[in-house]
């Protein structure tokens, strides 16, 4: 090898000239040795040998390839003072540092370069650099370079146009994600799971649940398999678009299509369920994930907690809440505001107290939400005494107290015949101008 001959010369004591050094470096950079090429790189310059284009172009790659951005650049800059011309590839290389550094900047600076000094960037050149935009959350930029290639006659493939794509996911604009990938469908670009991927979540993020739907369509007509990711996603649409029996419909397609489900899955699945008002259901499904071994995570405790607040089952919500301590799951403020909703619907005020005591045991934030609720218990169970603890804590701690939050304090204080309190709290309500 190349290296080889090098070694061999340098054991001799034979001198190495610069195009021994640019002809090894060369050498290495080809055969993907970048460590060795830029070890020979260093030599050179210590041993006071002006590179030419070749090595720097060289150096230059390999320094891409193992993500050394700024050195890349750096040689990029001295490049010119040398009177060395640059080269496509090992810019190129350069820009892909950058990309892989979310160095989005300096690889549009580069490109830029580029243009000035009139070299034609490659699919490979725009591909890494929609891709840094992609990752600087630059989705405007990677349109607008997506459209110069088309301009110069680049020829798109899956990874710019994919690129492309999650950068308007990233920047949620669905609607530009799913005409890209129409147009990749049209133009017979072959695209591949991820890319379709990244149209569903930009659809997830914005309940888009039929355009969502519309893509298993597009996938099945390419032969594109939806794995787990594709599922989650959609499931999740459905569930922000209200559409729970197309949540379930989803979930036996996975069952019958062999897709493996996980916790994201299920507790896609439950929220859609709850969110609907079908608590029967999203307890059903919650029962069903233990069975199939799926481990619940607070997202889906605090959905199955949720249901069971829709219709009061309070025993099975502070089931809950105690299967989620026994199984080490973090519970946080809306676990509790849930548990404590469905104690106040079933007018259990004790259990409902117990749960805001265990809140600041676990010190898990005190919200609005929890507290307000242990007041409606309170009042429900007649407990004006316990209604204002709570919530002249809540003005300590000065933690927001709405019309609602103050409706249930008066309300138990008018049942309880304290009219002084009552009154003392309308007087408060005009002061603070709430609207009663």
């Amino acid at each position: 090898s190349a290296l080889h001959v090098f070694s061999r010369m340098a054991q001799k004591t034979l001198e190495c000239n610069r195009i021994t050094f640019n002809a090894t470096i060369s050498a290495c950079e080809k055969a993907a040795e970048w460590q060795k090429s830029l070890w020979l790189f260093t030599a050179m310059v210590r041993n006071h040998l002006e590179p030419n284009g070749i090595s720097l172009s060289a150096a230059i790659s390999a320094f891409g390839k193992c993500g050394q951005w700024e050195k890349a650049l750096h040689l990029i800059d001295q490049m010119p003072k040398n009177m060395v011309e640059l080269e496509t590839v090992p810019l190129t290389a350069a820009i892909s540092a950058c990309e892989k550094r979310g160095e989005w900047e300096n690889a549009l600076n580069l490109v830029s370069g580029m243009s000035q000094a009139r070299m034609e960037p490659s699919t490979i050149t725009f591909s890494a650099t929609i891709s840094a935009c992609e990752k600087g959350g630059k989705w405007e930029e990677a349109l607008q370079f997506l459209s110069v290639a088309r301009k110069v006659k680049v020829q798109s493939s899956e990874i710019t146009v994919s690129a492309a794509i999650s950068a308007c996911e990233k920047g949620a604009e669905w609607e530009k994600a799913l005409c890209l990938l129409r147009m990749m469908s049209q133009t017979m670009v072959e695209f591949a799971t991820i890319t379709c991927n990244a149209v569903v979540s930009a659809c997830e993020k914005h309940g888009q649940w039929e355009h969502a739907l519309q893509l298993f369509s597009i996938m099945a007509e390419h032969k594109v398999e939806p794995n787990a990711i594709t599922y989650n996603a959609t499931i999740s649409s459905c569930d922000k678009g209200g559409r729970w029996e197309k949540s379930l419909q989803l979930l036996g397609q996975m069952h019958g299509s062999k897709v493996e489900t996980n916790s994201i899955t299920w507790s896609a699945a439950i929220t859609a369920c709850e969110k609907s008002g079908e608590w029967e259901l999203a307890l059903q499904l919650f029962d069903l994930m233990a069975q199939v071994k799926i481990e619940a995570t607070t997202i889906a405790f605090n959905a199955a907690v949720s249901a069971c607040a829709h219709d009061g089952v309070w025993e099975k919500a502070f089931g809950l809440v105690i299967a989620m301590a026994l199984a080490k799951v973090e519970m946080d403020t809306f676990t509790f505001s849930a548990a404590i909703s469905a104690c106040e619907r079933s007018r259990e005020w004790e259990r409902a107290l117990q749960l805001l005591c265990e809140m600041e045991q676990g010190r898990v934030e005190l919200g609005t939400s929890p507290l307000s609720a242990a007041i409606s218990a309170c009042e429900k169970g007649r407990q004006w005494e316990k209604a204002l603890q709570i919530f002249s804590a809540m003005a300590r701690r000065k933690i927001d107290s709405g019309t609602i939050t103050f409706n249930a304090v008066i309300s138990a204080c008018q049942k309880s015949g304290e009219w002084e309190k009552a009154l003392q709290l309308c007087s408060v309500i005009a002061q603070r101008k709430i609207q009663p």
